[in-house]
């Protein structure tokens, strides 16, 4: 009875994760067009297997985007973040808020492995998101060197 009820409890968790990651039509449509997009402007984006969003890298560092909702799509922007092992977590938590106050669409939040940067935006088409990428690609190279400064300068 007890294994019956572990097995059955792993299937229900299982579910929830996959129905996380599971992206409808439109969704994937809508992640193709960026892929594209990505492989046009000279990156080599990948799909992220785990949560389905785009990965490319610029300059060495990794970005992704995922993408939530349908018509408007909920785009979050994504750079890979700091590592804060052996970091002052105040001056690190006050190097976010410096950074977050100073960027409007971009924001750094301190977690339990380190510092994560994203933005989000809606858009009701493809088109918006090609106007507005290199704009949110910029915020978030700045929004990490904001943070970067901030700590090393205090």
């Amino acid at each position: 009875m007890k294994k019956t009820l572990l097995l059955l409890l792993l299937c229900v968790v299982e579910l929830g994760v996959s129905a996380q990651t599971t992206k409808t039509q439109d969704q994937l449509l809508m992640r193709s067009k960026i892929e594209q997009f990505l492989k046009e402007e000279g990156y080599m984006p990948t799909i992220n297997q785990q949560d389905q969003s785009v990965e490319f890298k610029k300059e060495g560092e990794l970005f992704w985007i995922d993408v939530y909702g349908d018509e408007p799509y909920y785009l979050e922007f994504h750079r890979a973040g700091l590592g804060v092992t052996d970091a002052d977590l105040d001056l690190v938590r006050k190097a976010c808020n410096y950074a977050n106050l100073k960027h409007g669409c971009a924001k750094a939040y301190l977690t339990d492995t380190g510092v994560k940067f994203e933005a989000g935006i809606y858009v009701h088409s493809f088109d918006i998101f090609k106007k507005v990428f290199g704009s949110y690609l910029k915020s978030l190279i700045s929004l990490s060197q904001s943070v970067k400064d901030y700590y090393v300068n205090n």
